[in-house]
């Protein structure tokens, strides 16, 4: 329960609470605390994985594996997670970020590294939506989905654009719930603000 607006109400509403974020559902599966230093290790282990995820976008981009770590340290260093380390769900939604633009920006040909990582998009459109900062969400995966469109539409025989565009439903039908909540919220808000204040005294 989120007690601090309004009468309050449940934290399955707030879409920047990371209540169905997969890491933190680790932490209740195994009945682990969450606690300051737990957090911490998880917001080290995101930067990693955000690296990570950096070399393998190169790779995706034809770079060999010396220039791919290269790019990956470069990412790690990448002032976003460090200027917004007080934001868990900022840091998150950029760890996030390199893998799912490395499909939309690779090559299109057919190879077992992008059949991979398109089949992964689905996983990381939900771990963004239920764990990134919503903007962050909002801004790359429409800003993804206008790149990949607008490839599409120039590259429609290519297989690989076919598999894209079923990643990105499958990813849009997994996301409905969360998508329903922050639509919820919005109108919840906009009828809280069309709604006049009664007079004071």
């Amino acid at each position: 329960w989120i007690p601090f607006q309004g009468m309050g109400y449940p934290i399955h509403l707030n879409v920047q609470s990371g209540f169905h974020y997969l890491p933190l559902q680790w932490f209740a599966w195994v009945g682990w605390p969450y606690t300051l230093t737990s957090a911490v290790v998880l917001q080290g282990l995101h930067v990693a994985f955000g690296a990570l995820g950096a070399a393998w976008c190169a790779h995706l981009l034809r770079m060999d594996w010396k220039l791919a770590l290269l790019a990956a340290l470069a990412y790690q260093g990448f002032g976003g997670f460090y200027g917004n380390a007080s934001h868990p769900d900022i840091v998150r939604a950029y760890a996030l970020l390199p893998w799912l633009m490395g499909p939309v920006v690779a090559p299109w040909t057919d190879s077992t590294r992008l059949r991979v990582a398109v089949a992964l998009v689905p996983l990381w459109t939900q771990m963004m939506w239920t764990g990134g900062y919503s903007g962050n969400a909002i801004a790359t995966l429409a800003l993804l989905g206008g790149v990949t469109a607008a490839r599409t539409a120039f590259n429609v025989r290519q297989q690989p654009a076919r598999w894209l565009g079923l990643a990105l439903l499958a990813a849009l039908g997994d996301e409905g719930p969360q998508l329903r909540r922050l639509l919820d919220r919005l109108a919840a808000a906009a009828n809280a603000l069309a709604t006049p204040m009664p007079p004071s005294g």
